[in-house]
């Protein structure tokens, strides 16, 4: 699918100004760009985190409100009844980089859009959850093993775990 997401108006259309203008009092989910589960930010206004995500550790992660669905477009070779069937939530994910997330569990199929920047993603099949101690974990299906440090002496069944990089 690469290159599907060139045309989007959500690609085109959305600069900072553009969203303040249209879209400031939007609530939306805040976390922070180290993904510490823990630490509850709540929601806040689209166009406050627009003001200060560049110089903040603001990460907006919430579901997309209905008023943007209108700037994405299934891939044509997802509109078949038996794919476009399976779309039932469109997340977004938003900073200034320098994010990471922890290794997780997701319960739905996945598919991945960058708009704007890059992102690197490491994958492993849910059935290695034990090697990666997520069942262990203070959040049920989050692994603790800091995959960009992986300390082997405290977590030994790492190296058991084959994985993609995408």
């Amino acid at each position: 699918f690469k290159g599907q997401a060139l045309d989007w108006p959500a690609r085109v259309d959305w600069t900072d100004e553009y969203l303040i203008k249209n879209y400031y009092d939007l609530e939306l989910r805040m976390e922070t760009k180290d993904d510490d589960k823990a630490q509850d930010l709540g929601n806040r206004k689209l166009g406050d985190f627009l003001r200060l995500y560049n110089t903040s550790n603001l990460y907006l992660v919430d579901e997309v409100p209905p008023p943007l669905h209108k700037y994405f477009k299934i891939p044509d070779q997802l509109k078949c009844d038996e794919m476009s069937s399976k779309f039932f939530v469109t997340f977004w994910w938003f900073s200034s980089g320098a994010t990471s997330s922890s290794m997780h569990l997701d319960t739905d199929e996945n598919m991945m859009c960058v708009l704007h920047g890059k992102k690197t993603f490491i994958l492993v099949e849910p059935k290695y959850g034990p090697q990666l101690y997520a069942d262990e974990a203070r959040f049920l299906g989050v692994s603790p093993v800091d995959m960009l440090r992986v300390d082997l002496e405290k977590y030994p069944r790492v190296a058991e775990v084959p994985f993609y990089v995408a």
